[in-house]
């Protein structure tokens, strides 16, 4: 696949970046085919259309049932209103404004692709939004340069509540005993630790 040129926003910047081949879980993990045989012969999995007609997964670009298997429509995203949601340019199409982003904005997101990019931006994180096509809802971006090289992560943010390094681990879970019992001392005693 050809590099595609996204024309981005910095400050009162525009940045030209050149957008690669997504990278997919495949090529950096690897595959690993699972055939089921029967009597010699290789089963295929297939879907049926309701008048019990059968399709490979690879014949059907695109299919949408409800519950029972029936097909339907594609649905209609709508706003709170009820009015159709209106589809949003593809970023090849309209400037984005980046932002720049700490390593909080990293780590909240949940990455669905990953972009190779070409850019001349200093190394640093950067916040963006991102379509690779028109759609209803854009993905939100973090854009990861180093002197090594720079990537596109693409996904949503997800809230999830950091950790620092005064948090306190409770092991045990153990009530203070109001009157400690004066003994000899022998006693094991965990508010040591």
């Amino acid at each position: 696949m050809p590099e595609k040129s996204i024309l981005m926003q910095l400050g009162d910047a525009e940045v030209p970046v050149t957008l690669g081949a997504a990278i997919h879980r495949q090529e950096l993990y690897g595959r690993q085919a699972r055939t089921v045989e029967k009597d010699g012969h290789v089963l295929y999995a297939v879907v049926l259309d309701p008048e019990g007609r059968d399709f490979l997964p690879s014949d059907i670009a695109h299919l949408q049932t409800d519950g029972h298997g029936s097909l339907t429509t594609a649905a209609l995203v709508r706003t709170e209103d009820g009015e159709p949601l209106p589809q949003k340019p593809s970023s090849f199409k309209e400037k984005r404004t980046l932002r720049p982003a700490g390593l909080a904005d990293l780590a909240r997101l949940r990455v669905d692709a990953v972009f190779p990019v070409g850019c001349d931006l200093p190394p640093g994180l950067y916040c963006t939004q991102f379509a690779y096509r028109d759609a209803h809802l854009v993905k939100e971006a973090v854009l990861n340069v180093t002197s090594a090289g720079a990537f596109l992560l693409t996904g949503a943010f997800v809230e999830m509540p950091m950790q620092g390094r005064d948090d306190v681990y409770s092991f045990f879970d153990e009530e203070e005993d109001p009157e400690p019992d004066e003994g000899d001392g022998d006693e094991i005693s965990f508010e040591m630790f």
